[in-house]
């Protein structure tokens, strides 16, 4: 880990103005590597220097910003087998409705019960509701393992970035705000619990924690510090609150800050993270005008809903696997990640065996 690898290079000029920063930025966003940090899967590095980022090697993988449109990024995954996306009706939800029904959501099977339970939970209550719809497979799917961890969470991903003045770390945070703003998955919270079947709930406002610490130096390079505070075997965040977008920012030294951005993997993955630095870029250089209408997510739901039932599935599955006599939880072994700790181990082998 090199404190060398910071947005603008450590002797760049400090009299730059915010908007001179904020140009910067987006100039590096597009030219950008990323590194696993080493035995800590759900954390990447991000590391940029000023204007033209030195390749530390010809097979350093091409960071992909994070966040942005699971539209195309769950697409990537499954929309090969559904076709074309077609459009959906509207949500019937505007921020002056205050009284919410089952008739109001038409992509989810949902009950008064379920919607009042909802509104308890998620911020803002019923004013802030702009939909309400179901579940993807891929995110049920997540859904599914983020429940069943005991600790962590192991598709929460952790991403440390580096500036080099607190300028360009304002800056990027807006922009990114702003693209939260644009797309309807990004404010979307995650309901389970005492529901009829898990929802989520798309927010007309969901504004992204953000986490100013104070650490100190002497106990270590305050991006460690972080990174051990926050590291996604033992942190978790609430599903229930949008965005599931966090920021922890921290100084450095000087005029150096870190971010470490948390996302949670069930709003976006690799492919959602190129868009995001396309977006953050276009609104650090003023041409935010330029972007593309989003397409809501809602409409891939809607397309899914549309295929075979649910009781297609499960008649399919049951016929597929009906010799299966074996316990699908073997002696209660439920813990399928073993809470993400690394295991090594090593053997000697024979000189014989060697040789062969």
């Amino acid at each position: 880990y090199s404190t060398n690898d910071v947005f603008g290079s450590p002797g760049s000029s400090q009299a730059k103005t915010e908007n001179d920063h904020c140009i910067l930025l987006s100039k590096v966003a597009s030219d950008q590597e990323i590194k696993e940090l080493e035995n800590l899967e759900n954390v990447t590095k991000l590391t940029v220097t000023d204007f033209v980022l030195e390749k530390e090697s010809s097979s350093a993988p091409q960071v992909h910003g994070h966040c942005a449109n699971i539209e195309e990024q769950v697409a990537a995954f499954e929309i090969s087998s559904l076709g074309e996306i077609n459009n959906q009706p509207m949500d019937l939800i505007s921020p002056s409705v205050n009284s919410l029904n089952p008739d109001h959501f038409s992509l989810i099977d949902i009950t008064q019960h379920d919607i009042d339970t909802i509104i308890k939970q998620v911020e803002g209550g019923a004013a802030n509701i702009k939909d309400i719809y179901a579940l993807s497979p891929l995110q049920e799917g997540i859904l599914f393992h983020h429940a069943m961890a005991a600790e962590g969470d192991p598709y929460l991903v952790a991403t440390l970035m580096l500036f080099d003045n607190k300028s360009a770390l304002d800056c990027y945070l807006v922009a990114l705000q702003k693209v939260i703003d644009r797309h309807d998955i990004f404010r979307s919270a995650f309901v389970w619990e005492q529901l009829s079947s898990p929802a989520q709930v798309v927010l007309h406002r969901a504004q992204m924690s953000i986490t100013e610490m104070s650490l100190n130096p002497a106990n270590g390079p305050v991006s460690e510090q972080l990174l051990e505070r926050f590291n996604p075997r033992g942190f978790r965040i609430n599903l229930a609150q949008a965005p599931l977008v966090r920021a922890v920012v921290t100084k450095e030294s000087d005029d150096r800050w870190v971010l470490l951005q948390l996302v949670h993997h069930i709003i976006e993955d690799q492919y959602s993270r190129t868009q995001v630095q396309v977006e953050i870029r276009s609104i650090l250089e003023g041409k935010a005008e330029a972007l593309s209408l989003p397409q809501p997510f809602r409409d891939y739901i809607g397309q899914m809903r549309s295929g075979p039932s649910d009781d297609n599935h499960k008649r399919f599955f049951a016929n597929m696997l009906e010799d299966i006599d074996t316990p699908v939880l073997p002696f209660g072994l439920s813990d399928l990640n073993h809470d993400s700790l690394d295991a090594t181990g090593s053997l000697s082998l024979s000189q014989e065996l060697n040789d062969r």
